[in-house]
């Protein structure tokens, strides 16, 4: 399927820290404050306590089961709820916060792709202190401990302030890679990974971005619709503006057409991308995205132009990116879905090549045959690549992660995951690096995405 989309709906994303873990722990309430009132203040009633116990567990419910509705009635909107987690491969804890937009879209995400919790994760409730105004408990779920703050407003119970911490990631199961082997680039354990501009690009369906030369522009793509079997898409941006990233607006291009994968030309001034546009000569009775370009004009970009020399009529053409000479590399997947290879093409001065076979691509998908590989991003000097890396346990194949492999003149060296607490057990791909080369992005259970600096999550080079 296109984008790995089906792997989506397997990950939680990082709120959770791990798996929707299946332990076998039902609700369960513990009213500490039933007993004795610790408090100095007025002790409540036992309608107060049985309502802020609701207010919890509509909070826990509206994580697990995607269910905006309890969130709203149970959360403030100025709530402030900050954790601690630690990615697979690091020994200490990295902090978030979560914004009250946040909730939303984790919810919104839950409920897309269908990602419930079971029906046995844990939501236990420990009550500590119900006052006449304020109310303190302690949450036990699957991504780990909350203790949260409630206050009452006209009446109603609701949670203002989260502090959390998860637990140690569950280990990966037999047979998968360590994601500490080989890593690090000088990291000490710690994780180097941060959300990039959560409030802002983390809009639930997110794939690969890239960004303009000067690195003042982030352009990507997403899914939009109901549907979620529908591939629609729209390519979206957004602008380093006083110092702060503005909201992502969509890019105009003419027409409602499903848009994805924009990359951009070494000099700014050219925009390639995948589109599911019609195109003269494809005769297929399923649409199929293909290959264009865009240049800039003083107004935006002008009209897209089909590139009819490059693209393979009937096949899924996707994941264009400009290399350092201009040229474009990108996959074709054939009409039945059961092989796909990497091409390039070449500007001529009028038009965009016949596709070639683009041999270092290639050299990587049939590294291993248990091992599902293609290059991801190759560094502006061409000194070494990024993968995605996807290996086969049990018979099947888990969620990708990010490795790292460097030239040495003809030959590569042997891949290796890169460190820093970039890859964890959820999905890792869609790399990019910023126009200086200093960090590295990301993908993160197409929820999302996040940065680190690469000379601290790059694999030593062997």
């Amino acid at each position: 399927m296109p984008h790995y989309r089906t792997r989506a709906g397997r990950r939680a994303r990082i709120l959770s820290c791990t798996m929707l873990a299946a332990a076998a722990v039902v609700t369960t309430t513990v009213d500490a404050g039933a007993q004795a009132s610790r408090a100095s203040g007025t002790a409540a009633p036992m309608a107060d306590r049985e309502a802020v116990r609701r207010a919890v567990l509509d909070y826990v419910e509206g994580f697990y089961e995607g269910d905006s509705t309890k969130l709203a009635r149970s959360v403030r909107p100025e709530v402030y709820k900050y954790g601690f987690y630690k990615a697979r491969d690091s020994t200490t804890y990295a902090g978030m916060q979560m914004t009250w937009p946040g909730f939303f879209n984790y919810a919104r995400s839950v409920k897309q792709n269908n990602r419930q919790a079971p029906p046995t994760a844990p939501k236990r409730i420990e009550i500590y202190d119900v006052l006449d105004q304020t109310a303190s408990a302690k949450l036990t779920a699957s991504w780990g401990t909350d203790y949260l703050l409630l206050a009452k407003y006209n009446g109603k119970w609701m949670i203002t302030h989260v502090l959390w911490q998860g637990p140690n990631p569950a280990p990966p199961p037999a047979g998968a890679p360590r994601h500490d082997d080989g890593g690090g680039g000088g990291n000490d354990g710690g994780t180097e990974v941060e959300p990039f501009e959560p409030d802002l690009l983390a809009t639930d369906n997110v794939y690969r971005g890239t960004f303009a030369p000067d690195g003042r522009t982030f352009f990507f793509f997403r899914k939009v619709g109901a549907n979620r079997d529908a591939e629609e898409y729209r390519i979206l941006e957004s602008r380093l503006v006083n110092g702060r990233w503005t909201a992502p607006t969509r890019v105009s291009l003419g027409g409602e057409y499903s848009d994805l994968y924009p990359t951009i030309s070494p000099d700014g001034q050219r925009m390639v991308f995948s589109s599911y546009r019609p195109v003269p000569g494809d005769t297929a009775t399923k649409p199929n995205a293909h290959l264009w370009y865009v240049d800039r004009t003083p107004n935006g970009w002008g009209t897209p132009v089909f590139m009819a020399k490059a693209s393979l009529l009937g096949h899924y053409n996707s994941g264009p990116q400009f290399l350092a000479d201009g040229s474009v590399h990108w996959n074709a997947t054939t009409p039945d879905w059961r092989s796909q290879r990497s091409y390039i093409t070449r500007w001529n001065g009028r038009e965009y090549s016949a596709p070639e076979e683009f041999a270092l691509a290639e050299r990587w998908r049939r590294w291993k045959p248990d091992v599902g590989s293609s290059l991801a991003r190759l560094a502006a000097d061409g000194s070494f690549a990024i993968l995605e890396v996807a290996h086969t346990v049990g018979g099947r194949r888990v969620p990708p992660d990010l490795y790292a492999t460097f030239r040495r003149g003809e030959d590569w060296t042997e891949p290796q995951p890169l460190g820093g607490g970039v890859n964890t057990g959820a999905t890792e791909n869609f790399a990019t690096i910023s126009p200086d080369g200093q960090y590295l992005y990301f993908v993160r259970d197409f929820s999302g995405f996040y940065r680190a600096p690469l000379d601290r999550v790059l694999p030593e080079a062997r």
